[in-house]
């Protein structure tokens, strides 16, 4: 059950991102499309007024590209669906390679204690003024 929630939350998460990745392209498409057709007789206007209409009716945007044909928005909303699709899909399998083992490790790394650490000679256990002093040498 936990499971699902989880799926479900991921998929509607995943879902929201491609709608807002698309949105953007789409704004951007529609700037680039406005920039291409009146080339320098642009205005802060004309840009206003195109965005809006996009903005207002992304739908009728996206039809109108599909139905000219403008492989720009056509090849650029494909790459962002199939991206997202791959993101979804990477980060599905990559969650559970994360999963740890019921000794509480992870690949080499292990949880130790005091005896562990000072058994190789590795480490010495010194008193907190032993250390101090020994410092306040070194700096002299």
């Amino acid at each position: 059950m936990e499971r699902n929630k989880s799926l479900l939350r991921r998929t509607v998460f995943y879902f929201i991102v491609l709608l807002i990745m698309l949105y953007l392209f789409l704004l951007a498409a529609t700037l680039l499309m406005s920039l291409a057709e009146y080339k320098l007789d642009i205005t802060a206007d004309i840009v206003s007024d195109s965005i809006m209409q996009t903005v207002r009716h992304p739908v009728k945007f996206v039809s109108d590209a599909i139905a000219a044909t403008n492989p720009f928005v056509i090849v650029g909303g494909l790459f962002i669906i199939v991206y997202t699709v791959f993101l979804y899909v990477k980060s599905y399998r990559k969650q559970k390679s994360w999963e740890i083992d019921k000794k509480d490790t992870h690949g080499s790394a292990t949880w130790t204690d005091r005896r562990e650490l000072l058994d190789g000679g590795n480490y010495q256990l010194v008193n907190q003024k032993t250390f101090f002093s020994e410092w306040k040498n070194t700096l002299n």
